[in-house]
């Protein structure tokens, strides 16, 4: 790596880290939250490490970097805001609880699917 490069890997970092510093902060109890900080410095490390936004939408969509740990992961990641993808994903969700033996679980996420 050449000085230059290592120079913009520093400041890249040294950006990243104040961002989310200023996110995690912004998060804060409900005493001290600033939604308007937090709002920003969102859409300023979205924009940072290009993540994409949704759909039709202006939030950038984080979600799908996130790691998986599971099958609420995997059923959340990309439907934050999107009810007729939920609707789909709790449908296919149901459908794999019923391939694993677990039909009672699978009856009741169907009956939550149709009431979407």
């Amino acid at each position: 790596m050449t000085v230059n490069e290592n120079y913009y890997l520093e400041e890249f970092k040294k950006e990243v880290r104040e961002l989310i510093a200023n996110y995690m902060r912004s998060e804060g109890c409900t005493c001290c939250q600033d939604l308007e900080e937090h709002t920003d410095v969102k859409r300023r490390l979205g924009e940072l490490l290009d993540c994409g936004k949704y759909n039709d939408e202006d939030e950038y969509n984080f979600y799908q970097y996130v790691t998986k740990k599971g099958i609420v992961t995997e059923l959340t990641k990309n439907v934050v805001g999107q009810s007729e993808q939920l609707h789909s994903e709790v449908f296919n969700l149901a459908n794999k609880l019923a391939l694993n033996g677990r039909g009672d679980l699978a009856v009741r996420m169907h009956m939550i699917a149709n009431d979407m």
